[in-house]
């Protein structure tokens, strides 16, 4: 190699990023593609100083170059779209490539022979597209087959998103049974599932707030153009997060006028029964679900303007099934008849069971109804000017009749409202043949006023004139909790948010010689804007501690009723533990977001392409507005609040940043790739790449604050003797309402003793920026003409993850014994990254860190076959094992030691197979005649899962670690663990999945695995010990999935055509089971459930649809 190429090249290299870091701000994720190739003679020889002309068939837009002396040509930055290749030279044919397809951030590499002859002659190729890429390092596939595969209107409408689960690495979280019908977030290659990066149009697409995609994973998939998953390591031009980007686009317009509008249904009449449902002879619930869309696209003046605009309506009702304790007829009697006023009140607003017993069965609507627009317009000033703007908005109302950790009978439901707001501007302008600039500013907005009670009954019309809610519109019934009885509205809100984000982009494309460079910066603003009211109307605890300690006497009526001792309690207005909570604090969150990169594809030889960048990202620390927020030092007394505990501290406190936690300013990130095509003749490829991505925090991170002292304040109080008053307690009588409650301002003397204990939620100081190493190593070869097989190593590494430890545990002392807690809610001076300290004022304090890790390593296994013969075929088998300290936000189980809980990661699953087939059926597919449209245009698809199960953790159901947490894992006695079907009603128990669980009787002989901390002997010999057992060692059911659509075209003329769809999901109806214990993958020796399943996937689904194009 030439070492003054090289030097030429970095000189190059490091001149442009320099000048580029002083350009406009710049974006690094435009919804474009490239085009690439080599022009050759007859003999193969390369051709120099041929004209090259790309055409967008669809637009008439023309670009054209000149080939460099080894015959190579490059266009970047062009749209999505048909496109022709013509190259002339003279001496040779004028010959030009049939159309096709570049897909967004793909590199589509067409070749271009030319034969010799007179430039007048011309001749015309159909040319297929290589499938193998010998470009970049890149793993990742694009999604342009939306139309055909199996796609299901879930409960909240069809997500095309969930179609990235074909491709291999890919692991749906929760363990969805089909790609198609596929909901929530997804993990990728060992990366959590906050670490992808959504992009619509250009424009950034998350919700920042726990980094999910927003607003695109709502949008029609009518609407859709296509989409790319980028899964493996990324060029430096992709940043934000380190697991997959997803670049989707807005359909164009054309020349000639397009578009489609389609009708789906869904009722109960076409669906199966639940596992569950079917065992308890129950019937299918309600349902009826409508999705109907519209587009159109055209041209607004020919060659210059075109449109595209889309509508959608989403029109769901359903009976959510469910069953919830209630008063029994004699209870109801009872009370009624000696029961103080607000206890009668309360169970007057409460549902009776048909037969009087204590369950109603219960299947109340859930209705959602959702409105949708998108438009966008491209307007081409000239050859060298392309300009479009792109608009999305909807509107969604869901009436839920269970609120989010509410009651589970019917009267207590929620509203949930949401608005998006999304607007891209692209401009693409070509300076010379070789230089492009693209620039992009964008705005996204989420509206939703959430969690809203539906309830309104205020608690004061109930007699709770005590109880003043923080928020009074928001107001409704306390939540009471009486044993396994639960009554009122949910804690859990509302929840309001309006989050804004700005973009403002411009990137740069320049190919020099050998060198496609590219290089640019990006910044983003965002805002989140948020109120919690956290327990707006009050908790009440009941449990009959007064009756049992003889603090009151019976009332009459409740003889041989099992729950008398907690319902004599609430009758007469006692209550074990109330909770209360102001958030009059409401959060403007403000962040801010930069990073620059460089990029240099190196094309060494014409076989051999070397892909270098180096990318810088910064997020600056989260900031509230007003500065209402508070951390912990050990040993700090405040300035700013001198009454403060000590430890206690605000910004303005000395050493304090507004953020309370540094800036983190190493965030560089190499990137390093290449790709080979040994044998030069595109049939062979192996590529490898190596790169460090980082992840923005997610700005729940700081929601944790809300309600924190001085700026909020919350009530724990026990012994509570007139559940109407709750702030006063048998032992503090005189005890005064703190609400309203008035946020204190900097100064001020504030009572901290008086909302004691006081809980804290902070950013550890030295919270730095999550990050993780990708590698991979893949071949690729290509058999035949339509077949490609594709073999990769993929490998990451985690590092500086987010977690959460309560630095505030309770301490253990050998005289301990399991029911002793008075060493518990002490600051933990075992700790060595602080300070001694002593004191009761401070509950959990948790620290919100850092120092979690993850390691993941992959095979993957892809076949597939290019559409031939109607028939496509797409093969993605994944061996992988992941393993982490913490899968996710969530506190370590043992304070003391973050090895405690490394294990399987929360979505490691070990085998991943998943298959799909298009076939357009042979015959009478041009459709002569009444018997050609009668019996042609059939087309077939399938898709199917095989999936070995996700880890569950098994939990002690105590805390004989005296810690206070409860996230104890027991001891494992030994002994192989015995798994079975869970329909085979093995050991004697419904839904059993492995033996052993005593039935709740943990310490049992029925339960030769697991025991308890300590148990068979003295209750002190499990004190301050934690379990042997490691968290997830245990895998659930697997997945065994196939969905299966049929569709009728029926061509009506040459341009329109009406197409009769019917897909089922979950074809044969088998049986997919979550795992034992609860969905979250939790399992608790100290549960009568344990070890059995309780819970299933969807049964069969049928889905109907017509679809009419034109």
């Amino acid at each position: 190699m030439n070492w003054i190429l090289w030097r030429q090249a970095y000189k190059i290299f490091v001149l442009g990023a320099a000048a580029l870091l002083f350009a406009v701000a710049a974006w690094g994720q435009g919804s474009t593609g490239t085009i690439t190739g080599t022009v050759t003679d007859p003999s193969g020889g390369v051709v120099a100083g041929a004209t090259v002309t790309a055409t967008n068939t669809g637009t008439g837009t023309e670009k054209k170059t000149v080939t460099d002396n080894s015959g190579s040509y490059s266009f970047v930055d062009l749209p999505p779209g048909m496109y022709t290749i013509t190259s002339e030279a003279v001496g040779f044919r004028k010959t030009t490539l049939s159309a096709q397809r570049l897909i967004v951030a793909s590199n589509l590499r067409l070749d271009v022979a030319l034969e010799v002859g007179a430039v007048t002659e011309s001749v015309t190729v159909d040319a297929a597209s290589p499938q193998v890429n010998a470009e970049d390092a890149q793993l990742g596939r694009s999604i342009t087959d939306i139309p055909s595969l199996p796609l299901l209107s879930t409960n909240g409408g069809r997500n095309a998103l969930s179609l990235v689960g074909i491709q291999p690495g890919v692991t749906t979280n929760g363990g969805a049974q089909s790609p198609g019908a596929a909901v929530g977030p997804f993990e990728v290659n060992g990366q959590r599932s906050q670490a992808n990066n959504f992009v619509l149009d250009g424009a950034d697409a998350n919700d920042l707030a726990i980094n999910i995609p927003d607003a695109v994973d709502v949008i029609s998939p009518n609407a859709l153009g296509e989409f790319r998953v980028v899964t493996g390591p990324m060029k430096a031009e992709y940043g934000r997060n380190s697991g997959a980007v997803v670049e989707s686009t807005i359909k164009s317009g054309s020349n000639s006028f397009h578009g489609q509008a389609t009708e789906i249904l869904r009722n109960k009449v076409l669906n199966a029964n639940n596992f569950f449902q079917n065992a308890a002879r129950n019937p299918r619930p309600p349902f009826s679900l409508n999705d109907f869309d519209a587009n159109l696209g055209g041209p607004m003046i020919k060659n210059k303007t075109f449109f595209f605009a889309s509508y959608l309506g989403f029109r769901r009702v359903f009976g959510v099934t469910n069953s919830g304790t209630v008063f029994t007829d004699q209870e109801r009697a009872a009370i009624l008849a000696n029961g103080v006023p607000a206890a009668k009140a309360i169970v007057n607003i409460t549902p009776r069971a048909a037969d009087g017993g204590d369950t109603l069965f219960s299947a109340p609507k859930d209705s959602l109804n959702r409105d949708q627009g998108v438009l966008k317009i491209d307007h081409r000033f000239s050859n060298r000017n392309n300009f479009s703007v792109s608009y999305f908005t909807e509107r969604s109302t869901e009436n839920t009749p269970f609120a989010f950790q509410g009651p589970t009978i019917p009267g207590f439901g929620e509203l949930d409202f949401v608005t998006y707001h999304n607007v891209s501007l692209q401009d693409t302008h070509t300076v010379s043949p070789n230089l492009v600039n693209q620039a992009v500013a964008a705005f996204h907005r989420r509206d939703q006023p959430g969690v809203f009670p539906a309830n309104h009954t205020s608690p004061a019309s109930l007699g709770f004139t005590g109880i003043i809610p923080d928020d009074p519109a928001a107001v409704g019934p306390p939540y009471i909790s009486i044993n396994s009885i639960t009554i009122g509205n949910t804690y859990q809100g509302p929840q309001a948010r309006r989050d804004n984000t700005w973009q403002y982009a411009d990137s740069i494309s320049w190919i020099r010689g050998r060198h496609t460079m590219k290089f640019g910066v990006d910044y983003r603003a965002f805002e989140q804007n948020q109120i919690f009211d956290f327990i707006n109307n009050g908790y009440l605890g009941v449990s009959g501690d007064a009756t049992n300690g003889g603090v009151i006497q019976m009332i009459p009526g409740l003889s041989g009723d099992p729950n008398a001792a907690a319902i004599n309690d609430f009758a007469q207005g006692y209550v074990f533990g109330f909770y209360d909570q102001s958030n009059a604090n409401k959060q403007g969150l403000r962040d801010k977001f930069f990073s620059a990169y460089a990029q240099d594809d190196f094309k060494i030889a014409r076989n051999f392409t070397m892909n270098i960048g180096l990318r810088y990202d910064y997020g600056a620390p989260i900031i509230e507005i007003r500065d209402r927020v508070n951390t912990f030092r050990a040993g700090q007394q405040s300035a700013v609040f001198p009454t403060a505990p000590v430890g206690l501290v605000f910004p303005g406190d000395k050493g304090l940043s507004r953020s309370t936690y540094s800036r983190d300013r190493n965030n560089f990130g190499p990137r390093f790739g290449f790709a080979w095509d040994p044998t030069g003749k595109g049939k062979l490829s192996i590529r490898s790449g190596f790169g460090l991505f980082y992840n923005v925090p997610e700005s729940e991170l700081a929601l944790q604050f809300l309600g924190s002292a001085p700026y909020g304040t919350q009530v724990v109080a026990f012994g509570v003797t007139d559940m109407t008053h709750p702030y006063q307690t048998s032992s503090n009588p005189l005890a005064q309402n703190p609400f309203p409650f008035k946020v204190a301002k900097p100064g001020d003397k504030f009572d901290f003793t008086s909302v004691a204990p006081v809980g804290i939620t902070f950013m550890d100081p030295n919270f730095a920026t999550p990050y993780a190493f990708q590698y991979d190593f893949q071949v690729q070869y290509q058999i035949g003409r339509n077949w490609l097989g594709d073999a990769a190593y993929v490998g990451s590494q985690g590092r500086k993850l987010e977690n959460r430890r309560d630095i505030n545990p309770g301490l253990y002392t050998p005289t301990a014994t399991v029911v002793d807690d008075v060493n518990r809610g002490v600051y933990n001076i075992n700790n060595p990254q602080d300070a001694a300290y002593g004191g009761a004022v401070f509950g959990g304090i948790t620290a919100q860190l850092t120092d979690a890790t993850s390691s993941y390593n992959s095979l993957q296994l892809s076949l597939e076959k290019r559409i031939s013969h109607g028939l496509t075929l797409t093969n993605a088998y994944t061996w992988a094992h992941c393993i982490d300290t913490g899968s996710g936000l969530r506190v370590n189980s043992n304070p003391f030691s973050a090895k405690y809980d490394r294990g399987h990661c929360d979505t490691d699953v070990r085998h991943r197979y998943v298959g799909s087939v298009v076939y357009e059926l042979p015959f009478f597919r041009e459709q002569h005649g009444f018997l050609g449209h009668l019996l042609g245009g059939f087309n077939v698809a399938t898709v199917v899962l095989l999936q070995s199960g996700l880890p569950f953790d098994i939990l002690d159901g105590g805390d004989r670690s005296l810690t206070g947490a409860g996230d104890d894992r027991p001891d494992y006695i030994g002994g192989k663990v015995k798994f079975v079907d869970p329909r085979s009603n093995a050991f004697g128990r419904l839904n059993s999945y492995y033996d052993g669980t005593g039935g709740g009787t943990r310490d049992a002989a029925a339960n030769p695995y697991f025991h308890r901390v300590g148990s068979g002997g003295s209750a002190a010999k499990g004190a301050g010990r934690y379990g042997n057992l490691g968290r997830n060692v245990f895998h659930g059911p697997g997945i065994l999935n196939t969905d299966l659509s049929v569709s009728k075209s029926t061509r009506i003329t040459e341009r329109q055509s009406l197409v009769f769809r019917a897909e089922a999901f979950n074809f044969f109806n088998h049986t997919q089971f979550f795992n034992p214990g609860n969905s979250g993958g939790v399992d608790s020796i100290n549960s009568p459930t344990f070890g059995r399943v309780t819970l299933a996937r969807d049964p069969r689904l049928v889905q109907l649809s017509l679809h009419y194009m034109f």
